[in-house]
């Protein structure tokens, strides 16, 4: 039986007006299974016009015998052989175009394996989408080159609801006309860093000149600016100038409980605001030593919070502290470690409802500073305590039943079942979490062009922003199916919530309230009361 593959190229054409997937149709070739195994052919061209791209590179990777790689010929041609049966994640690549994986939409979502089988050989034909360019100029205090300057640059994810930066492949040194040039980017939004390399590496004054500038020339990561690129653009003249390193240095005492000095307490600078770079602490390697005492070195100006942890056989102490710092050393700062906040509770069921055996059931509570979670097992049953809560935590059910979900976490008479509650150092907390079996649901279909749009995103939340808080029952996100289909169950009853289908997202991207105020003129509306049953119809909407 002839037997065809299709991996679909993506299209990019600019950030807000995606266009659809290019589908290569491809001619089907199928042949007996060589005695060295499978063989991946194909071509490689451009998608914009078609033609064919010499010298890309070509890689297929399975978890059982590693990579395997090959360039594309003078006509564009490729040939993979010897591949056993198995998933393999393909990857096209080629300067001036956006690298491309298997199963992509959009060069920001994972991977999807290629599923080989052991009776055929396959063709594919990969598209690539011409990559956008950054170029400038890195200038000192005095508006003159810098060479040897560290350009990067950076993308916003979500990270806990918080939008972080992360840095994406791309990367350059200035010339001694201080030029930079940033190739083979997709469509999105960008920032730009600059920093100096000339100090010998143990120096302190290396550790001060890593600090980087953000674009337009500030070291402070919530005062940068973003750059725009569509599908192939090229923005040039970008100059802007690196602030002098300011080695700023932030000092401190961490003591126990007992007023007592620790040494060898783990301490950490965070991040305190909502848009930011993962903080660097530098000196001491984050301990404490001889009388409890930390030192931090090139610490850029901003807001964040020291934290200190501190083990002991009675039980891990923390302690958090949120300081500024501008362009004057900070020194002085106290940590007081503390067992932290103690919730003491129990599980019941809404009025009319009987509790379900709840032998898989915990209660967990995860920080909204670090990926830290702790979670407590019942008790007699329907009793819990979570202890050592200092900060911002969200409290949360695992393991439930299977149609069961949580109507209400009273804590001291809030509901605290969406967004976090932030913990004193200290103190008793009492909360009831009360469990309902009355689940809405919502199903719908996804279509584009009146056929069913597959693998695409789809988003539900509330139209009031202010319910737009992390983590949240309230705003949803699933992958509609092959058939354009999807399901999103465990919605608390609303009169008016909102739900679109967007061509894709990028990672947890739902949690961004910026997408939410962007699409919600775009989506559809729709209301669910308790135990009901919503279906809701999508036009996909590309961005």
């Amino acid at each position: 039986m002839p037997f065809c593959v299709v991996l679909l190229a993506f299209s990019l054409e600019n950030p807000t007006a995606q266009q659809p997937p290019t589908r290569i149709p491809l001619a089907p070739e199928a042949a007996d299974l060589p005695a060295g195994g499978v063989t991946l052919s194909g071509r490689v061209v451009s998608a914009a016009d078609g033609r064919v791209l010499r010298g890309a590179e070509v890689a297929a990777a399975n978890p059982r015998v590693g990579a395997r790689s090959t360039l594309t010929d003078g006509d564009g041609r490729f040939e993979l052989p010897g591949l056993i049966p198995g998933p393999w994640t393909v990857t096209i690549s080629k300067a001036g175009f956006v690298t491309q994986q298997s199963g992509q939409r959009h060069p920001s979502q994972p991977a999807r394996p290629f599923q080989i089988s052991g009776d055929r050989d396959y063709t594919v034909e990969f598209a690539l989408v011409r990559g956008g360019v950054v170029a400038g100029t890195i200038v000192d205090q005095f508006g003159e080159a810098v060479a040897g300057a560290q350009v990067d640059i950076l993308r916003s994810r979500m990270v806990r609801g918080r939008r972080q930066l992360a840095a994406v492949a791309s990367s350059d040194v200035t010339d001694d006309a201080g030029a930079f040039r940033l190739h083979s980017l997709p469509a999105g939004d960008y920032y730009i860093t600059a920093s100096l390399r000339a100090a010998p590496s143990e120096s302190e004054l290396s550790i001060a000149s890593r600090q980087p500038t953000y674009f337009p020339g500030t070291p402070n990561a919530t005062e940068a600016q973003r750059v725009t690129l569509s599908a192939g653009e090229e923005r040039s003249g970008v100059i802007f100038p690196i602030v002098p390193p300011n080695a700023v240095r932030v000092s401190g005492t961490v003591v126990n409980a007992a007023g007592m000095a620790v040494e060898g307490a783990s301490v950490e600078l965070l991040n305190a605001s909502d848009f930011s770079v993962a903080a660097r602490a530098f000196g001491n390697f984050g301990q404490t030593y001889e009388n409890g005492r930390f030192t931090m070195l090139n610490v850029a100006p901003g807001s964040y919070v020291l934290s200190a942890s501190v083990a002991r056989p009675t039980g891990a102490e923390s302690a958090f502290l949120p300081i500024n710092v501008g362009v004057d050393e900070v020194s002085g700062a106290t940590l007081v470690a503390s067992r932290g906040a103690t919730v003491t509770g129990s599980i019941a069921a809404i009025p009319g409802s009987t509790l379900p055996p709840l032998t898989r059931v915990t209660v967990s509570a995860r920080s909204m500073r670090s990926s830290e979670v702790r979670t407590a097992s019942l008790e007699r049953g329907t009793a819990f305590t979570l202890r050592g809560l200092a900060g911002p935590y969200a409290i949360g059910v695992d393991g439930l039943p299977t149609g069961w979900g949580v109507a209400s976490i009273d804590l001291d008479g809030s509901d605290v079942a969406d967004g976090a509650r932030d913990f004193p150092a200290a103190g008793q907390f009492t909360a009831r979490i009360v469990l309902t079996n009355r689940l809405a649901e919502v199903t719908g279909v996804v279509s584009s062009n009146r056929e069913p749009a597959p693998d695409v995103d789809v988003v539900i939340f509330p139209d009031d922003a202010g319910k737009w808080t992390y983590p949240s029952r309230l705003v949803r996100a699933a992958k509609a199916d092959a058939s354009g289909r999807f399901r999103i169950t465990g919605l608390p009853p609303a009169s008016r919530y909102l739900a679109i289908a967007l061509d894709y997202l990028e990672q947890d991207e739902y949690q961004d309230t910026e997408l939410l105020d962007r699409v919600r003129a775009r989506a559809t509306a729709f209301s669910v009361g308790e135990s009901e049953n919503a279906s809701i119809e999508l036009t996909l909407v590309r961005r």
